[in-house]
């Protein structure tokens, strides 16, 4: 299916594998992501790749009947993904039901202007395979509040610490 891939070095989402050894398979369907985070992965290549059903297939029901196939190729077209930064994960390994994994996606927009898809994406095991079901774009950093304990781990509070 993308047969052109298997000769760039790395795969798109960052794993330092090779495409036909990474993302590849997921993408033509041959297996599937055990964790959440392998998932996401593979997604951010179909993204690079262009593999819109792909993303149909691995989104949960209630996103996929708000699918738009044509909005998809569109923005595949316009859109040249640059770099995945995972940022962190909860859960989402191959025994959980549910997982997030917090990450940054680097993207050129047509006109060359690096931008940045920060998300919190929520996954769900629906029929025993990972899906994406929500996430929050740009979720806010909590503050550190001067009498909570530091979070450089001294175990002083933040406003004696770092604060």
């Amino acid at each position: 299916m993308f047969n052109f891939y298997n000769m760039i070095q790395n795969c798109f989402c960052g794993s330092n594998i090779g495409f036909a050894e990474c993302c590849e398979p997921y993408l033509e369907g041959k297996s599937f992501a055990k964790t959440a985070e392998q998932l996401m992965r593979s997604r951010y290549s179909a993204h690079a790749t262009g593999a819109s059903e792909y993303l149909k297939l691995t989104s949960y029901t209630l996103i996929e009947d708000d699918y738009d196939d044509a909005e998809m190729k569109q923005l595949a077209k316009y859109n040249h993904w640059q770099k995945l930064e995972v940022l962190t994960h909860t859960r989402g390994q191959a025994n959980d039901e549910l997982g997030t994994v917090e990450y940054k996606a680097y993207y050129k927009y047509q006109n060359d202007i690096l931008r940045v898809h920060h998300e919190n994406a929520n996954f769900v095991k629906a029929g025993g395979k990972w899906q994406y079901h929500s996430g929050t774009m740009n979720p806010k950093i909590k503050t550190q509040q001067r009498n909570e304990p530091c979070a450089c781990g001294s175990g002083k509070k933040y406003k004696k610490c770092c604060g």
